[in-house]
């Protein structure tokens, strides 16, 4: 009896509005919340279709809803994916779905026992293989060259990209010599590999008269460019853009000086996932001097602030819906780290100086809305600032806020990855104060 009850209401309140509002949805999923102990528990309010997230996990799950116009463009999934055909079905459909919807309402209500898969992970140990069966087959579809393995979260994945960019310049633009700047380049010379052709150090200082141990590194490791320009008020933005027209990489890498990289994958990891064309910038995992989690992505704020996700979490925990654990799409990455292909780059016009600490976060915006890329933060290829400081988007003025307002009014509405039962202001994924009351539950 109690089981007929639960499943009677399972799905409830669907909201057909959506499909009338956007007719060629060929995919839509909706929030959902998990069931058990007569309580309802554990609500996941999703980011919406988030590529690189659902390469990690099915975090689509529930409840998924197919157009007869998808199906019938779409093999039906085989026996090599069972117990995970809706996660084979969600990454063919789409491969070519017109439109892609989500339903930020919970509409399914998930019930959990002892042997249900939501809190027993290894209650279907063949789940995982099915799983990754799907994301391996998806990007073979896709000619994509890659190797899905098992992630660090229970029936998670992480890709490996077999075919990243040939070569990378890692560029590291500074208004002046300091001790930050030697750290910075000791650390990138010694911990990138061959993937890393050039490492272009610019500064508005003279590069006839570079500081010894700059010289000595350059001496040293014969990868390493000494630049300077000269104009009367150089910013970081003039710097970097005038590096990457000097740079003959396929994909640059920007580093501020205030930031070293972790350990000797991080080149690999950060420009891996540039070998798919829809991705147009990639940013890693920032950790903060004491080794917390200084930003994971960044969120933009109604007043066209940018907000570090996760700021203060330890990076070994894997956080809301474990995206910390995880890729995944963000509406920005913080300037202090990001990878682009040179072309896309270049075609995009580089950096703009005007937003000052909101250049980077401007840039993606940009690729976003006018190359159509997605902008990625990964959490492998780490970064860790040098100082007490945080991501300079913190740090951003009235007038960088109102600028970037104004040439995305777009961001008025909040963040597009961000469920809007989840406060806006926050860097954490936290409950509105007001959701408890609009909860379609």
């Amino acid at each position: 009896q109690w089981q007929h009850r639960i499943s009677s209401f399972c799905v409830r309140n669907i909201d057909t509005g959506q499909i009338r509002e956007h007719p060629q949805a060929d995919l839509l999923f909706c929030a959902e919340d998990l069931w058990g102990d007569e309580r309802f528990w554990g609500a996941r309010f999703k980011p919406g279709w988030n590529p690189d997230l659902v390469f990690t996990h099915n975090y689509i799950c529930h409840m998924l809803c197919v157009s007869r116009w998808a199906l019938d463009h779409t093999q039906r999934p085989t026996t090599e994916v069972a117990a995970a055909q809706d996660y084979d079905l969600t990454l063919k459909v789409s491969e070519i779905a017109r439109d892609i919807c989500y339903v930020p309402r919970c509409l399914y209500h998930w019930r959990v026992h002892s042997g249900s898969i939501a809190i027993n992970h290894d209650s279907k140990p063949y789940a995982l293989e099915a799983g990754r069966r799907a994301i391996q087959a998806h990007f073979s579809r896709l000619s994509i060259a890659v190797n899905v393995v098992a992630g660090s979260m229970p029936l998670s994945y992480k890709v490996n990209y077999l075919s990243p960019p040939s070569s990378v310049a890692v560029i590291i633009p500074s208004l002046k010599h300091n001790e930050e700047l030697v750290s910075c380049l000791e650390r990138v010379s010694s911990l990138s590999g061959e993937l890393c052709h050039e490492i272009i150090v610019i500064s508005a200082q003279d590069e006839e008269n570079p500081p010894e141990a700059l010289f000595a590194l350059a001496t040293k490791d014969a990868r390493i460019r000494l630049l300077s320009v000269k104009e009367p008020k150089p910013d970081k933005a003039m710097l970097a853009n005038k590096a990457a027209h000097e740079a003959r990489s396929e994909a640059l890498v920007f580093l501020d000086p205030s930031c070293v990289p972790v350990d000797a994958s991080w080149l690999d990891e950060l420009v891996g996932p540039l070998a798919r064309g829809e991705v147009g910038c990639v940013g890693p995992l920032v950790l903060a001097a004491d080794g917390l989690v200084a930003a994971h992505g960044l969120l933009c704020q109604p007043d066209g602030g940018m907000v570090p996700v996760e700021i203060g979490r330890p990076p070994e925990q894997p956080g809301y819906m474990t995206m910390l654990a995880h890729c995944r799409d963000v509406v920005a990455v913080p300037s202090c780290c990001q990878a682009f292909l040179r072309s896309r780059f270049l075609e995009s016009g580089g950096y703009r100086g005007e937003f000052g600490v909101l250049m980077g976060a401007e840039l993606c915006l940009r690729v976003a809305a006018y190359l159509k890329s997605l902008v990625v933060s990964e959490p492998y290829g780490k970064v860790q600032l040098q100082s007490e400081f945080l991501v300079s988007e913190t740090f951003a003025a009235a007038n960088q806020r109102m600028l970037l307002l104004a040439a995305y009014p777009g961001i008025v509405q909040g963040d597009p990855y961000l469920d809007p039962h989840l406060r806006q202001g926050g860097g954490h994924f936290e409950l509105r104060d007001a959701a408890r009351d609009t909860l379609a539950l």
